[in-house]
């Protein structure tokens, strides 16, 4: 983690002072603190208008709020994002990292919780940051959904989601968790180290009535996950789809035990899966194709970037139902040469083509 002394300023004003307009209903904060955090969340609730929190780069604690974790509420039908990788003092310079901007929940609380509550049209978008050392029931990195079946948008991408784990003696349902109708998409992220009993990784709950929409997952990378009781890695009790994802190399009581399971329909493609159901009991569904079961060939033990001779390469899906976002996990390009890779991260084609950059 790098030093934040740098990018910070002590904010004379008060956050609602400091929250500038980003246009005539839209409203900017920039925040450096767990409490201006909390407090920008509970300013942007329901103000009607577009809100984008941007985090500077820092470790945002959620054992600092009294309510147990940072959270949200909002019943309103506009806007929400949440970004981390700012690393000015006015949030107006950006670099590609989510780990600058990390939201902890110190073992003992969920890192984020949001929660829409009315029937809207709530976009709502988390981007560049880690949620790690997150405790709870479900969703213990980041809970996203409504009681009320609220058809809210979600996309969450290029985001890392490290450490996470249920409370001892409860059902675990997620580093992630979806409850909802809305079109959720998750991309372009890495779930590593999370532990649970139902669900090491993800949790989706949505897609309930895919004709209105369907979540999809796209381009993430699952592994050193556990699981530990008898469920797996993803568990989808909706609809959806899971394009170009990697799941290998995950912890689970029996080795032979299945990484992604479906309840209703699902469509898998191009994805690479260490053990997958091929049954029709919770494994690819109609439409499905092009999955494999092969090393992935990270770079290390702890880098899952993938090396220039691994399979993957060029080997995903090309029209994934949840789009693929601009970028990878490393900010670089995510299409290159109208091709793209499995998981979380795009191999550099200009130095695994053997270019020397050498003078």
């Amino acid at each position: 983690m790098p030093d934040v002394s740098a990018v910070r300023v002590v904010f004379a004003l008060s956050l609602a002072a400091c929250a500038a307009p980003r246009a005539a209903h839209a409203t900017v904060y920039c925040v450096g603190s767990a409490t201006e955090l909390a407090s920008a969340l509970a300013s942007a609730e329901n103000n009607g208008l577009d809100d984008e929190i941007r985090l500077r780069a820092g470790v945002y604690d959620s054992t600092a709020q009294p309510t147990g974790g940072f959270h949200a509420t909002v019943d309103d039908a506009r806007g929400f994002d949440v970004s981390g990788g700012w690393i000015d003092a006015g949030c107006t310079v950006h670099r590609d990292d989510p780990g600058l901007s990390v939201i902890d929940g110190n073992h003992a609380n969920g890192a984020m919780t949001l929660f829409a509550t009315k029937a809207s049209n709530i976009a709502v978008r988390f981007a560049w940051l880690t949620f790690r050392n997150g405790a709870g029931y479900k969703g213990y990195g980041l809970n996203l959904g409504s009681p009320d079946y609220v058809k809210m948008p979600i996309v969450v991408e290029n985001c890392v989601f490290r450490d996470n784990h249920n409370y001892d003696g409860y059902i675990g349902l997620g580093a992630l968790s979806f409850v909802g109708d809305g079109r959720f998409v998750l991309r372009n992220s890495l779930f590593t180290g999370n532990r649970g009993s139902e669900a090491s990784s993800v949790y989706n709950q949505g897609g309930t009535h895919p004709e209105v929409s369907v979540p999809a997952l796209v381009n993430n990378t699952f592994t050193g996950n556990e699981t530990l009781t008898n469920s797996t890695t993803v568990v989808n009790y909706g609809t959806m789809t899971f394009e170009n994802n990697i799941i290998w190399g995950n912890i689970k009581p029996s080795p032979d035990m299945i990484d992604f399971y479906g309840y209703t329909a699902r469509i898998l493609r191009n994805n690479d899966i260490e053990h997958l159901d091929l049954s029709t009991g919770g494994g690819p569904g109609p439409g499905s194709g092009g999955n494999v079961s092969v090393d992935p060939g990270f770079v290390g033990p702890v880098d899952f970037r993938l090396r220039s001779d691994s399979p993957l390469r060029n080997a995903g899906f090309l029209a994934p139902a949840g789009g693929f976002g601009e970028k990878d996990l490393d900010g670089a390009p995510r299409i290159l040469d109208d091709e793209v890779d499995v998981g979380a991260y795009e191999i550099d084609r200009l130095f695994a083509d053997g270019f020397d950059s050498s003078p």
